[in-house]
């Protein structure tokens, strides 16, 4: 009997130490920041270091990552340049922002450039979030992708999806666990899932041993 009684924490918990790919030689890095505090605290301490070519990047300065662009309702309060209006579009996630987009006003139904403003994207995707970097430790596994932050997020995952009595308690929409894809949570595929997950400790276990 397997019990799961470890608070529901979200995923942002385990972003203090995360295994990336580095930008400079595609090899083995990591960002690491202060384990407790504000998110945006941690995301002025973060630092990249590549394990294997030693390049660095002392703060969130740079961004490899995606990128969310709004115009319309936004909070700058735009609205349609015709009617006045109010409504929003949302544009595909890129790496290369551009200045302007096509929109047409729902009310009035003109159709205009609008500039577009930018957010990194930070949603619960394989990259790092301090610097969009993609995560070393990712894997397809029964059509679906997994990936670990590092050694306490692995364990974490790998103690619940393998729990047969979870404590009651509610989970919360912004928990980990409630937003995990349903090829992790699947019961057929548990042993596939543990596999992986055994293999990926491994590896960061072999990483720490030499890093010592």
């Amino acid at each position: 009997m397997n019990i799961f009684d470890k608070p529901y924490f979200p995923l942002d918990y385990f972003s203090y130490e995360v295994f990336v790919r580095c930008p400079n030689c595609n090899g083995k890095g990591k960002v690491t920041t202060a384990k407790g505090g504000y998110f945006d605290e941690r995301n002025k301490s973060a630092k990249f270091n590549c394990l294997d070519c030693g390049h660095t990047s002392p703060s969130e300065e740079e961004w490899f990552g995606y990128y969310m662009g709004y115009i319309g309702f936004d909070y700058k309060g735009r609205a349609c340049a015709h009617c006045g209006s109010v409504f929003q579009k949302v544009f595909e996630k890129t790496q290369v922002p551009y200045k302007t987009g096509l929109a047409q006003c729902p009310v009035c139904k003109q159709e205009r450039e609008y500039e577009i403003n930018w957010y990194r994207y930070k949603g619960e995707t394989p990259t790092d979030p301090f610097f969009g970097l993609d995560l070393f430790y990712q894997k397809e596994v029964k059509n679906g992708l997994l990936w670990i932050y590092n050694l306490e997020h692995l364990s974490y995952l790998r103690d619940y999806i393998n729990s047969t009595i979870r404590k009651r308690e509610a989970v919360g929409q912004s928990s980990m666990v409630a937003k995990l894809p349903a090829f992790i949570i699947s019961s057929k595929n548990k042993d596939a899932i543990t596999k992986q997950l055994n293999a990926f400790e491994k590896e960061i276990r072999k990483t720490c041993a030499n890093t010592v």
